[in-house]
């Protein structure tokens, strides 16, 4: 049987005070789960901050980036994976549009 989804990278990154992250995009998915420090996002021409315990779920070809941290450090795990279940690529783009953050 052929795997739904497929983790293809996993890190634990931490950012400090005025680091950002550059305006990019990728092929798969990427979701950043905050530990630590309030981030902002921009993806989809809206800016989404947030806390410990939240986290973004950017789809494949999305440019997105971090503006530049504000206070104290960021720390999160990062996990780039592959959707292959056509139920589970419909359920990210339903009602024409993604979700990009939402509380666990």
């Amino acid at each position: 049987m052929k795997q739904r989804a497929e983790l293809i990278w996993a890190n634990l990154a931490r950012m400090d005070p005025g680091q950002q992250m550059q305006e990019h995009c990728h092929s798969c998915y990427q979701m950043y789960y905050i530990l630590q420090g309030t981030p902002t996002f921009v993806a989809a021409g809206q800016a989404v901050t947030l806390s410990p315990g939240m986290y973004f779920i950017i789809p494949t070809m999305q440019p997105h980036r971090m503006l530049p941290l504000r206070e104290g450090s960021m720390e999160s795990y990062e996990l780039k994976f592959v959707i292959h279940d056509p139920l589970l690529q419909a359920a990210q783009t339903a009602d024409g549009g993604y979700d990009f953050y939402q509380m666990i």
